[in-house]
């Protein structure tokens, strides 16, 4: 079991700190180095990463991280350092690192590869998990710029027929596999959305275990389709108050999810643009 990580956060990185951890890379003092590593926040590990002076010591670093964490850390460096990263690192080990991520952060790391190194990726994940490489695939041929480009496929979905202690069962089952997730997407035999659920739904409807989903579920869902434009989709979060949405084809089948820190994102960028426009410049 990892230690514990210590409720401190390493926003800010001096010299001295920067020096000494650099010195035992050069002393390769890899249980000293790991025992720093775990202590820290993922993102403040980035950080770190990020000030080490020579590329050299901070891949040295990076390397010394399980692949878990090191797909957290990866996606909070610098476009600079990541890049560099990414060329260095052997597909393998690259595949490794990308099978540990939520699909939608596997997306856009792969997509921002080389295309001689995201292929290499994709084979070899290929070899590790064929369902993962699917998933992938069938994200990246979405534009970047809808809902299935910033969509995850890790969702729990319940059929409408299930009753409630049988949908506490799927979620007990499916949950440690999934990060945040507040809603369970009701389908019919077909995996056609016909309703959503809350988690704390569900438990209140623990109070009748043999209710079945299609009485306890909401009907009135909201939901886009894949190619709906990523504008639009923040738009309906903002209007709403959403924390997640369902993906779904062109016959309502389920395909994804969309959760808010994803959205955010998208704010982000739209409120780029905007001051971009209004001070002349691009959003660079």
């Amino acid at each position: 079991m990892a230690p514990e990580k210590k409720n401190k956060s390493v926003l800010e990185v001096d010299d001295e700190l920067l020096d000494d951890i650099t010195q035992l890379i050069h002393d390769r003092s890899d249980a000293a180095l790991k025992n720093i590593l775990a202590d820290l926040y993922d993102f403040d590990a980035s950080v770190i990463i990020d000030n080490i002076r020579d590329d050299e010591d901070a891949l040295y670093l990076f390397s010394l991280l399980d692949d878990e964490t090191a797909g957290e850390v990866i996606l909070e460096l610098s476009d600079d350092r990541r890049e560099m990263f990414s060329e260095r690192l052997s597909g393998e080990k690259l595949s490794d690192i990308v099978s540990e991520m939520e699909s939608d952060d596997a997306t856009d790391f792969v997509s921002d590869l080389e295309e001689e190194k995201q292929e290499e990726v994709l084979e070899q994940l290929d070899k590790i998990d064929i369902e993962d490489s699917r998933e992938l695939r069938e994200l990246l041929s979405y534009d970047e710029n809808t809902a299935g480009g910033i969509m995850a496929k890790e969702f729990v979905a319940v059929n409408a027929m299930m009753n409630v202690s049988e949908a506490v069962s799927v979620v007990q089952d499916r949950g440690e596999e999934i990060d945040q997730f507040y809603n369970l997407w009701v389908v019919d035999d077909n995996n056609v959305l016909a309703g959503i659920i809350s988690l704390k739904r569900l438990i209140i409807s623990m109070k009748d275990p043999g209710k079945l989903m299609k009485d306890a579920m909401n009907e009135d869902v909201i939901y886009v389709e894949a190619h709906t434009d990523q504008e639009e989709v923040a738009k309906i979060f903002r209007s709403y108050d959403l924390v997640s949405l369902p993906v779904v084809d062109s016959n309502k089948r389920v395909i994804g999810r969309i959760t808010i820190d994803d959205v955010m994102d998208v704010m982000e960028e739209e409120f780029q643009e905007d001051v971009a426009r209004m001070t002349g410049t691009d959003a660079e």
